[in-house]
């Protein structure tokens, strides 16, 4: 039995597994990732009422995944729910980590770019293509991104705007924002930034396109996470880092080479539309 400072937890171990899983194992899967707050607090027989499944699955389930049984999934869900750290937590947490002979500024650099460069050798381009494909297939691209969620989904609706892509922009604003989810149908899409501590605002927006039948793409921290469990494509980013913040280095790399294969799928369709963006702003006289 592994020890509990050695576990590993419940999103790993899917990532892991996921290939290998059955369907219904996948359906327990995405429930206990969409209900972290409540499942874990669930015998296995009561878990097996809310998915349709018996005990005995939820248990199979369990060991497929590498635990010695459900009390062993159930505690190591707890054990990582409740240590997603607070800011004033991740402060406390950074002091211990960061060398006191070093420069803090640079370590927290150093760190970001060895998150960088473990991406850029990770990435998939076929993957990205995929993602352009899907826009350029959408009619309107709905944007949400709460608190962190919302730094990449700003940086591209801007730009994708310029590009001349029809976009609506759903962010913090209250239910006059979150009303315009109302419009969105079959051909539209939704693009979403969910990082830890994930909005509950922004996965309820993603189970309400998919619903819809909107293809969704999200941006967020694992492809096992609430929001990558629930999208077509699901593009993770490392946002750790020494700080007490989440670090969006590599995020707004990502954005960049996905803006970047959107100029590329269609030049003409991008320089017209940047173009009557610039005479209009000269047209305002915005600039100095």
């Amino acid at each position: 039995m592994e020890k509990k400072s050695e576990k590993r937890n419940l999103l790993s171990r899917l990532k892991e597994n996921y290939e290998n899983l059955t369907e219904s194992q996948r359906l327990i899967g995405k429930y206990l990732m969409d209900n972290m707050d409540g499942a874990p607090f669930l015998s296995a027989a009561e878990l097996g009422e809310r998915v349709g499944f018996s005990d005995a699955t939820i248990i199979r389930f369990a060991r497929s995944i590498g635990f010695d049984g459900y009390s062993d999934m159930k505690n190591a869900i707890i054990s990582e729910t409740s240590r997603i750290a607070t800011p004033d937590e991740r402060v406390l947490r950074s002091l211990s980590n960061l060398e006191a002979s070093r420069d803090m500024g640079l370590q927290v650099a150093e760190k970001d770019l060895e998150n960088l460069q473990e991406f850029l050798r990770e990435i998939s381009i076929g993957k990205i293509e995929r993602a352009v494909d899907l826009i350029y297939g959408s009619e309107t691209i709905f944007f949400i991104g709460m608190h962190d969620g919302a730094l990449a989904i700003d940086f591209l609706l801007m730009h994708m705007r310029r590009m001349g892509f029809k976009v609506v922009s759903i962010t913090e604003g209250g239910l006059e924002n979150i009303e315009k989810l109302g419009a969105m149908g079959q051909g539209d899409m939704l693009i979403a930034g969910s990082f830890p501590r994930y909005s509950k605002t922004t996965i309820n927006a993603i189970r309400f396109a998919s619903e819809k039948g909107a293809k969704i793409i999200s941006i967020t921290d694992s492809e096992l996470s609430p929001a990558g469990m629930k999208s077509d494509i699901a593009f993770a980013v490392e946002t750790d880092n020494t700080g007490f913040f989440n670090s969006h280095m590599v995020t707004l790399e990502f954005c960049n080479i996905l803006l970047v294969k959107l100029l590329e799928k269609n030049k003409d369709f991008v320089y017209e539309n940047l173009k009557e963006t610039i005479e209009g702003f000269e047209l305002f006289d915005m600039y100095l």
